[in-house]
């Protein structure tokens, strides 16, 4: 038979190949074929003869489309990880792995005693930290966050990721997340809600902006001549607002709608 030579270039690739011998098998192979790559995260190919099958007039019976989304699932929902390796590569590390990742980063936004406190309910309730559907061990943390970062604290408990679950199919691009895509998103880090886009976006841009307000506050106390120069208007400035207020008050001049020459 005809047409198998670019089939046979697959076989040293590591590719996982279906071979159809009719076009029903063909058209069931499809979704199985999906399928199995996006839980063993193994390449696949959905192969059939060049002639005796891709030309022949016969009825197929396609899936329906509920069955399939039944099937294959959401591309986009967290899965527990099929393998111990992808658990290892793949795997989030979970709810207390990411808390506590988070105030490493915040340390010194704590009153001290508060952040013992935070993480030895952390570490008392580390095994329950997943199950917290309900959001009761979230409001009862609060006490001892500031109530600055309560906003990225709450954000970092909803979307950390159960332990050793996964993204069904891994991102290659997120058209939410315009700072992380392509091969970022690919990378273990991802996979385990280190980088967490939604935090990323929703936290640490309006952090480095008040940084940089901080330094040109320090400049102008110095006795330097500061202007910030911003590209969009003052209302979508991601800072707070009396961050900006303050540094009015103290002279900063600031123009919006600019870019930097």
């Amino acid at each position: 038979m005809a047409g198998h030579d670019d089939v046979y270039a697959l076989l040293p690739s590591g590719y996982t190949i279906f071979f159809g011998s009719n076009p029903q098998e063909t058209a069931d192979l499809a979704a199985i074929a999906y399928r199995s790559s996006s839980l063993s995260l193994i390449p696949a190919a959905n192969a059939m003869d060049g002639f005796s099958t891709s030309h022949m007039q016969s009825e197929v019976l396609l899936p329906e489309p509920e069955l399939l989304k039944r099937y294959l699932g959401d591309p986009s929902e967290r899965i527990p990880c099929p393998s111990v390796a992808q658990e290892i590569l793949f795997g989030a590390r979970g709810r207390y792995w990411q808390l506590n990742h988070f105030l490493e980063h915040h340390s010194l936004e704590f009153d001290p005693e508060a952040f013992d406190n935070l993480k030895d309910f952390l570490k008392k309730n580390e095994n329950q930290l997943d199950q917290d559907s309900d959001e009761s061990l979230l409001q009862e943390s609060l006490q001892w966050v500031p109530l600055e970062i309560q906003g990225s604290w709450k954000r970092q408990w909803v979307h950390s990721h159960r332990k050793g679950s996964r993204q069904r199919v891994p991102a290659l691009v997120d058209p939410h997340s315009p700072g992380l895509t392509g091969g970022v998103q690919n990378q273990p880090d991802f996979q385990a809600g280190i980088a967490d886009h939604l935090s990323h976006f929703a936290s640490e841009v309006p952090r480095i902006v008040v940084q940089a307000m901080d330094a040109a506050r320090t400049a102008l106390r110095l006795g330097g001549e500061v202007t910030i120069v911003y590209r969009r208007t003052r209302e979508e400035m991601p800072v707070r607002k009396e961050e900006l207020e303050h540094a009015l008050e103290e002279g900063i001049q600031v123009k919006y709608l600019r870019t930097p020459r």
